[in-house]
Formats: structure tokens, C-alpha cells, sequence
């Protein structure tokens, strides 16, 4: 992978040298980002805004964390994305 990545680079189509983990990551939260918007698709699929006072620090969303008690949950893309957007 980091060959092609520099084959990338040097030839101009990236602008700089990402690793996978990288461009995963920002998939994940271009996808998340696009998901809160409310005409999404999947928009639906996250829990509803939580209340808090303006003296708390501001977050990166305002939906309730849901309770994970089972790996395979911790693990799905929403639930994931709301723990790191946080």
C-alpha cells in the first residue's frame, strides 16, 4: 500500500500521503457528518438530541450515547461514530 500511495502522490493525485487508517477515518466521519443532516437516509437511525445546560462544554453532536453492552454493538459505525465525535 505505501508504494502506490507515493506512486499517488508523485504523479499528483493526492496531496499528500495518507494511510489506510487515515482514509478510513475520514470516510467515517465524512459519512457521519453527512448523516446528521436531517434529509439523510439514515438520519433516522440516531437517537434523539440530548438536553443539556449551557454551561457544559460544547460536544461534537448533540444526540444521546446510547448504553453498548455487547461487543458487536460497541463495534457497529453509528455507535462507534457517536463515541468518537464526542
Amino acid at each position: 500500500m505505501p508504494s502506490e500511495q507515493k506512486r499517488l502522490y508523485r504523479f499528483g493525485y493526492t496531496a499528500q500521503i495518507m494511510s489506510f487508517n487515515d482514509i478510513a477515518e475520514s470516510c467515517s466521519r465524512d459519512l457521519f457528518h453527512c448523516i446528521t443532516k436531517p434529509g439523510h437516509c439514515l438520519h433516522e437511525l440516531l437517537s434523539c438530541y440530548a438536553e443539556r445546560p449551557d454551561s457544559l462544554r460544547p460536544r461534537g453532536h448533540d444526540y444521546v450515547l446510547p448504553v453498548c453492552s455487547k461487543k458487536l454493538h460497541k463495534q457497529s459505525f453509528l455507535v462507534k461514530s457517536l463515541f468518537d465525535c464526542v
